[in-house]
Order: structure tokens, then C-alpha cells, then sequence
């Protein structure tokens, strides 16, 4: 027992042996250091070192807060020892110049990010920079390390939202769900591919997360894979039922005709279509347009053209109605469902084809009338068959109508937000507050902005005059303009046709600003550089403003023609210049005819 119990005493006596080494070690460096700090030179050399992290410390100490510190940086631009005013105008050039690629697959997105609605900040940027606490400046050597930023970029969360949807739409490639196709008389399957998805908030993730430099920026947005539906195995069935249907030739009756289709017809008939819901089911079809060609001359014995009927039309309103003779011929619709059965069911007796009165074709005939009700009309029969338009037009001398359809709907109104802005700038320069040489954005003054805002349809112009400025205070001159419904602060930028008209108007009639404020604007307007909308689709001398923003197209025109003046707005959602130019023509056309 004693022997066992003297076990743990004799184990700690190694323990103690084991830390002499340490000491002696420790001893060891002792007696280095001290032999060491007995050396002249080495004594010498810290004295030295010393001297030099004191004087060190005193240059940073003294080095001014105006300045950025040698080998500063920011944004990849070289900044050390330049003061605010030579590290903001960098800054200004970079913000106008950084640019990017937005990598979704396929899809490249090149853009600015001033234009994707990204700026950077250059004051708190420069302060940034500049910042140089004095706790830093009492640690060695911080006057030359640590001096790389990232600029400070301000978010126009709205607009940001707006373009990374769209480039969402552009990026996405649909999944494509297992189909039949017949190739001849043979059906077969085409197998089912996953789709692509780059979500919006991946894009915005992607974009927010990227610092501005001077080099061009590759950034790729995460790729969500879209599983098809609908499978091969989903299709067999029909694959079978379809081939069946080919090769099963049609006896049709009409009027106690048979003709027997063979496979290379019905093949032609058949097309297959998906089922509402989420299931997206594919069923068997019929191609009208083939099953019409093959029945054409079927019923040449039983056929009988229908007459027209001619509707007339004034301003809108219906004045009289010529009724055409009722014809005779095949019942589309209902011979059409009857050979789909056939072709579904696989019956044995023939299919008779049913025969029946045929409506009358309709025409129009529509005139408008040179009046308030007449124009009216016409702008809301213009509006009908583009689809989502606000129309308003004044004339000015002549027949001095005005009208407008849609007028009070609200849109985004693109870049025609910028006659508001160009407003606010002059009624600066005319007080005074603002000069046309002082310095603006992008290494511009503000004539070369203004300039570039009107006829070139600049954002960073705009944008760098409305933070200028200030939105809320350009609204609010809108405000005392009477453009009511028209708004650029707060829930997102909204206009009207109305309000852009009435914009107009006060500019034609130089009531707004100073005579050659007044010309300055109009003259920008006359030289903006796309023509495409109601330039060319008027014609005339025409000062205006476009917008064109996510599958919105708008134009707010001064249009002097044949003698009259003519104030026009005209903004669609999902239209094209093409369209809006055919608009444009046709109001045209009214006035002069």
C-alpha cells in the first residue's frame, strides 16, 4: 500500500526537473540581450531607430488635414498628397466613367453605374480620405500604410429596383417543358430543358457589393436553375395517341360528300397547346390556319360569300349602319371541334362537317370632327388600338382645340422629368445662385451639363442638378407651375400627359422664365438628338424632350406646323417609337385634312 501511495509523489519530482531547461534558456537570452545592448553600435543603431520613429511621429504629428496621405488611394485612383478640391474632381471623373459588365449567362449587361443609378459620394469620400485621427497619427509608420479606400456610393434604391428588374427579364431564359413535334407524318418527342433565372435582388446583392474603380468592373450574378414541369415520361401517352391519329385516314361528309384525308393532311392540322393552371398539360390542337386551307375547297359547291356591313361613325358615336347580306359556308367553329373529337376519339363513322349562315364582314367608316369632342374622340381611338397610351394635345392658333385622353394617368415619367429640372437650373442662373461656369459633374460646368441634360439626355447631369438643388424644392416650383400631378420626391417619380402640355404651354408663351432663358431651353429642345417619336411622325419644327425607360416610350413636343402651334404629350408603356410616331401621324393628319 505505501508503495502505491508514494506512486503520485514520485511522478511530480520529474515535473519539477522538466522546467530547469526553461530557466536556463531564459537565463540564456538574458545574458544575450545584455551583451548585445553592451555593443557600441548596436547601442548606436537604436538610438538612431528611435530618433527616427520620434521624427516619424512628428512629421505625422504635423502632416496636414487637408491633404491625403502618401500612397493614398481610393476607388484604384492615385490620390497621396492632393487636398479635396484635386481628390473630388477624380471622384467626379470616375463617377461619370466607371463601368461595369453584368455577367447573367449569356446576357452581358454593359452599363455605367452612374446610369444604373450608383453615384458616388464625393464629399464624405474626400472626408474619408482625409481623415486622419490623431490616435492614428501616434502609431509609427501609419502615414504610409493603411491608405487604400473605397469610395462612399450613394443608392437610388427606386431606380436601382426599376433597371435590375428589367435586366432580370432580359437575363431569364424560360425552362423549356417536354414537347411533340411531327416531322411528315411521324410524331416525336423533344425532351425538356432547365430554364435560367438571375433574380433582382441577386442582381442588386451584386452590383451594391462591387466597389467603383477605374478598371471595368466583370460582375456575375448568381444563377437559379428553373426545373421543367413537364417531363418525357408526361408525354408518352400522347406521343402514342397522336401517331395513332396520323396514321388513321379521316372520312369527312359535307353536304353528302365524302372525302377521306390521308395522314399527310392531318398531320398538318394537329399542334398541341398547354393547359391553364400549374400543371401546364399539353393536350392535342388544331392548326386553324391548315384545316382551313384544306377545307377551303371542300365547300366550294356550298359556299356563298358574305356581304359587309359598313358602320358609320362620328366623333365616337355611331350615325348610321349599312347592313350586308348574310352568306353561306362551313361553320368553322363548329366543323373545327368536330374534327378535333375525331381525332381524339379515333371513331370509326365518318365525321359530317356542318354548314351554316355566314355573318357579314364590318366595316368602318370614321370621321372627326374639327371640335373639342371631335379630338377627343380621335385621341381615344388612337389610344384603343396602341394600347396603354395617354394622349393630350393643345393647338395653338387655328382651330384652337385642346383634348386629351388619359391625361390625368400617372406614369414614370423617364427622362421628360428633366424639362422640370431644366427649369429649376434657370430660374438659378437668373437669380444668380448658380453661374454657367461653375463646376458641375463629370469634369463639366453647368452650361455643358445643362446642355448635355436636354440634348443628349444625360442622367449624372440630372441627377448631380436635382441633389443640387434639391428634389423636394424642384417640386415644389412645379407646384407653383400648377403641375399638380407631376412628383419627384418622396414615392417615386411620376408625370402626366396633362401636366408635361401644361408645362409647354407657359414655355411657348415665355411666361415661365427671361426671354433668353426662355430660348435657351428651346433651342436644347430643337437640337435633342432623338427623332424618332413625334418628329417624325409630325413633322414640322418640333422642340422636345424624350423618355424611355423599361418598356416606357414618351415624347412631350412644341410643334409649330402649317401656320398653328401644337402642344403635344404623348406617354406609352410597352409601345415602341415606331408606334408613337404612327400617333403622331395621325393627329397630324386630323388637323391638316
Amino acid at each position: 500500500m505505501s508503495s502505491i501511495s508514494g506512486g503520485p509523489n514520485f511522478s511530480k519530482k520529474p515535473s519539477a526537473v522538466a522546467q530547469k531547461p526553461k530557466k536556463i534558456k531564459f537565463a540564456k537570452l538574458k545574458v544575450f540581450v545584455t551583451q548585445l545592448l553592451a555593443q557600441k553600435n548596436v547601442r548606436r543603431g537604436l538610438v538612431v531607430l528611435g530618433a527616427l520613429l520620434a521624427l516619424a511621429l512628428i512629421v505625422q504629428l504635423l502632416w496636414p488635414a487637408t491633404k491625403a496621405r502618401p500612397f493614398s488611394s481610393v476607388g484604384g485612383l492615385t490620390v497621396g498628397g492632393q487636398n479635396s478640391k484635386q481628390i473630388e474632381e477624380q471622384l467626379n471623373n470616375l463617377n461619370t466613367n466607371a463601368k461595369f459588365k453584368l455577367v447573367m449567362g449569356p446576357t452581358v449587361i454593359e452599363n455605367k453605374f452612374s446610369d444604373s443609378a450608383m453615384n458616388i459620394d464625393p464629399e464624405t469620400s474626400v472626408q474619408q480620405v482625409l481623415n486622419y485621427p490623431v490616435w492614428k497619427r501616434l502609431v509609427p509608420l501609419t502615414l504610409f500604410i493603411g491608405n487604400s479606400h473605397v469610395p462612399v456610393v450613394l443608392i437610388d434604391e427606386q431606380n436601382l429596383n426599376e433597371l435590375a428588374s428589367e435586366w432580370s427579364k432580359q437575363a431569364y431564359v424560360a425552362e423549356k417543358n417536354a414537347t411533340i413535334v411531327i416531322d411528315g407524318t411521324t410524331a416525336s418527342i423533344v425532351k425538356q430543358v432547365p430554364g435560367s433565372d438571375y433574380k433582382k435582388e441577386d442582381i442588386i446583392k451584386s452590383l451594391t457589393s462591387t466597389p467603383l474603380t477605374t478598371e471595368e468592373q466583370n460582375i456575375e450574378v448568381k444563377r437559379t436553375e428553373i426545373e421543367p414541369i413537364r417531363s418525357e415520361k408526361d408525354i408518352k401517352k400522347l406521343l402514342s395517341e397522336t401517331q395513332k391519329s396520323i396514321d388513321n385516314p379521316l372520312t369527312l361528309v359535307i353536304e353528302g360528300k365524302q372525302v377521306v384525308a390521308p395522314s399527310s393532311a392531318i398531320a398538318k392540322w394537329i399542334k398541341f397547346t398547354e393547359t391553364e393552371g400549374d400543371k401546364k398539360e399539353l393536350v392535342l390542337d388544331i392548326n386553324q390556319d391548315a384545316l382551313n386551307e384544306y377545307l377551303k375547297p371542300l365547300q366550294q359547291g356550298a359556299y356563298k360569300k358574305p356581304g359587309t356591313t359598313v358602320i358609320t361613325v362620328v366623333d365616337g358615336e355611331e350615325t348610321g349602319r349599312q347592313v350586308g347580306e348574310k352568306g353561306k359556308g362551313l361553320d368553322i367553329e363548329k366543323t373545327t371541334a368536330s374534327i378535333k373529337q375525331a381525332l381524339i376519339n379515333h371513331p370509326k363513322e365518318p365525321v359530317n362537317l356542318t354548314v351554316g349562315v355566314l355573318e357579314p364582314t364590318v366595316k368602318f367608316n370614321k370621321t372627326f370632327t374639327k371640335t373639342n369632342k371631335g379630338l377627343s374622340a380621335l385621341l381615344a381611338d388612337i389610344a384603343k388600338q396602341k394600347g396603354d397610351y395617354a394622349i393630350t394635345v393643345k393647338q395653338i392658333g387655328g382651330y384652337g382645340l385642346s383634348a386629351s385622353v388619359n391625361g390625368g394617368k400617372q406614369y414614370h415619367p423617364a427622362s421628360t422629368y428633366k424639362l422640370f429640372v431644366a427649369y429649376s437650373v434657370l430660374k438659378r442662373i437668373e437669380s444668380g445662385e448658380l453661374k454657367w461656369e461653375d463646376e458641375a459633374t463629370g469634369g463639366n460646368n453647368i452650361d455643358r451639363c445643362f446642355e448635355l441634360m436636354i440634348v443628349n439626355s444625360n442622367n449624372a447631369c440630372a441627377e448631380w442638378f436635382g441633389q443640387k438643388i434639391g428634389w423636394q424644392t424642384i417640386q415644389n416650383e412645379m407646384r407653383a407651375l400648377g403641375l399638380g400631378s407631376s412628383v419627384l420626391y418622396g414615392a417615386g417619380f411620376r408625370s402626366t400627359t396633362d401636366d408635361q402640355v401644361k408645362f409647354l404651354g407657359q414655355l411657348n408663351s415665355s411666361s415661365l422664365l427671361k426671354p433668353e432663358s426662355n430660348d435657351k431651353l428651346l433651342s436644347a429642345m430643337s437640337r435633342q438628338v432623338y427623332r424618332a417619336g413625334i418628329p417624325t411622325g409630325f413633322g414640322g419644327a418640333v422642340a422636345d424632350k424624350v423618355g424611355f425607360l423599361n418598356g416606357l416610350f414618351h415624347d412631350s413636343a412644341i410643334v409649330n406646323f402649317g401656320g398653328s402651334t401644337y402642344l403635344i404629350s404623348i406617354y406609352s408603356n410597352g409601345s415602341s417609337w415606331s408606334q408613337l410616331a404612327d400617333a403622331a401621324r395621325q393627329i397630324r393628319n386630323y388637323f391638316v385634312n
